[in-house]
C-alpha cells in the first residue's frame, strides 16, 4: 500500500481536490490498490492516474467493489489501451462468441462481494476450449495476439477463467472499444447443441415448438 500511497501523494500535489474527494470519505487506500492491481494484471497502463482516480470517485457512491470499478476505469481508458491490440488504424482482429454461448457463459456469472467468476460444468468448459484454443494457437503462430471480445456483463469472468490456461488471451469489452473501432472476425466460438447445457436447450425447443392448439403464433 506505500507504493499506492505515493502514487496518491503525487496526484494530490496536482490535485488536491481528487484525492480529497476520494480519501476518506469515498473509499480507502486498499480499494484503490486492488482496482490497480486489477488493471496491472491485465497489462492495462495506469499511467492516466488522473483519469483512473476520477472513475473511482464517480462510481464510490454505487459500488466500492474493485473488480466493479476498474470494469468501469476500463470503458474510459479504452481508447488509449484498444489501440495496442489493432493490426491497422481501427481495424481489430479479433474471436467472438456466438451469441447463443454468449448468453449461456452470463446466465453462469456468479458474483460476490470479493470475486466474480462462472459456474461451469465439465461438458460446457471441454467444449469451450476445444473451440478456442485452435484459435489461440492460429493467431499466435501468425505473430498476432490473440484476442476476443465480449459483453461487458460477461468480461471479467470469461477473462479470470480463461487466465489460468491462456494468460495470453486478450479479453475485450465491446464497451471498451472506440467508436471508430470496427471488428474484424477472427472466428465465432460455438458449441454443438450437445455441448449445450440442458436449460439453454430446453429454452430452445420450447421456442421453436409450435402453439397449442387454437392458438396463432404472433411475430414481434
Amino acid at each position: 500500500r506505500e507504493g499506492t500511497q505515493r502514487l496518491l501523494d503525487l496526484i494530490k500535489d496536482r490535485n488536491p481536490t481528487l484525492v480529497s474527494e476520494l480519501l476518506p470519505y469515498l473509499v480507502n487506500v486498499g480499494i484503490i490498490q486492488r482496482t490497480l492491481q486489477n488493471l496491472l494484471r491485465e497489462r492495462i497502463s495506469i499511467k492516466n492516474l488522473t483519469l483512473i482516480l476520477e472513475t473511482i470517485a464517480d462510481m464510490a457512491p454505487l459500488t466500492k467493489n474493485p473488480d466493479d470499478l476498474s470494469e468501469q476505469a476500463r470503458k474510459r481508458l479504452g481508447m488509449y489501451f484498444v489501440k495496442e491490440f489493432e493490426v491497422e488504424p481501427d481495424k481489430l482482429l479479433a474471436m467472438t462468441l456466438e451469441p447463443r454461448l454468449e448468453q449461456t457463459l452470463i446466465s453462469r456469472v456468479k458474483r460476490s462481494q470479493f470475486d466474480v467468476g462462472l459456474v461451469m460444468d465439465p461438458s460446457l468448459t471441454e467444449g469451450i476450449i476445444a473451440e478456442i484454443e485452435p484459435k489461440i494457437k492460429e493467431m499466435t503462430e501468425k505473430g498476432l495476439t490473440p484476442v476476443i471480445v465480449t459483453t461487458s456483463e460477461l468480461r471479467l469472468a470469461f477473462r479470470r477463467f480463461m487466465e489460468p490456461s491462456y494468460p495470453q488471451l486478450v479479453v475485450l469489452a465491446y464497451q471498451e472499444l472506440p467508436s471508430e473501432t470496427q471488428i474484424e472476425p477472427f472466428g465465432a466460438i460455438a458449441l454443438s447443441e450437445q455441448s449445450l447445457p440442458d436449460e439453454i436447450m430446453a429454452a430452445m425447443e420450447e421456442q421453436e415448438a409450435p402453439p397449442p392448439a387454437g392458438e396463432t403464433a404472433v411475430a414481434v
